[in-house]
């Protein structure tokens, strides 16, 4: 709904990715927007990153979400992120001030930040730096000093 009401202008395409209960729902909420000739249903997506590294954005309109993956991936990609404000992705806006969020329901207010992304690129490197954090050696390493620090053994 919120891409609907700025399709008209900007040159953006949505493409929604996956599979689930609510794909023909949103098919048919496309052509009820009539804005079915510019939303493109990509399927099941299994090169993720691929797939983010050729978008200009995330727009994750999630009801819930408990930590929110494809968010810290979209900005490991250097891909901005709108998010609804779920535990996961306010969780991510604090630790990397990098998240755009939107109320859950905000129809307008998604669309407004939408419209703002396609006026204003997005330096992707401050996006990529702020999710380093997240990578598998960081979390590797960040388990490792836990687990030293409860046992008291060093390697």
């Amino acid at each position: 709904r919120a891409f609907a009401k700025v399709a008209g202008s900007t040159p953006m395409k949505l493409r929604v990715a996956g599979v689930g209960p609510e794909l023909n729902a949103l098919r048919a909420l496309s052509l009820e927007l009539q804005i079915d000739s510019r939303v493109e249903f990509v399927g099941h997506v299994s090169d993720v990153a691929g797939f983010l590294s050729e978008s200009d954005a995330l727009i994750h309109a999630a009801t819930s979400e408990a930590f929110g993956l494809v968010l810290v991936e979209a900005l490991s990609q250097g891909v901005p992120v709108i998010a609804t404000k779920t535990s996961g992705a306010v969780e991510i806006h604090a630790a990397t001030g990098q998240i755009v969020l939107s109320g859950q329901g905000d129809i307008l207010g998604m669309a407004s930040s939408i419209a703002d992304l396609a006026k204003q690129p997005v330096d992707p490197h401050p996006l990529i730096e702020s999710v380093r954090q997240y990578s598998a050696a960081s979390v590797a390493s960040q388990y490792i000093d836990f687990f030293q620090a409860v046992t008291g053994a060093t390697p």
